[in-house]
């Protein structure tokens, strides 16, 4: 008796959309992102607080949190909070540095 294999062609090349979602640039690079993280340093700064003392607060390597505020490594909302609620300052006020100028932008074309 004999054996016969099929072999089925997988289809290597990604939609068309996802190749576009590639091309876009990462937000870590990003000029908002450049603010943010110049804003959060300023007011560590101001808190006198070092990496390891806000690292040892947050529960993460220094390793990380030195990251963050070298800009090497992006915050989600919640670790974002945390890290605010750590050196006890305004969350919001670090968002306002963004949407400001964002808004701003926005709106100069439109005109």
């Amino acid at each position: 008796m004999e054996t016969y294999y099929s072999v089925s062609v997988i289809e290597t090349t990604p939609p068309v959309s996802i190749i576009e979602t590639m091309k876009k640039p990462k937000t870590i690079y990003s000029t908002e992102h450049e603010r943010l993280c110049s804003w959060l340093n300023a007011n560590k700064e101001e808190s006198d607080v070092s990496i390891r003392q806000l690292a040892k607060k947050l529960g993460w390597s220094p390793a990380i949190v030195g990251k963050v505020f070298t800009g090497d490594r992006r915050l989600d909302v919640i670790e974002y909070v945390q890290v605010c609620q750590s050196l006890n300052i305004d969350a919001h006020e670090g968002l306002d540095t963004i949407t400001k100028t964002t808004v701003k932008k926005k709106s100069k074309k439109k005109k």
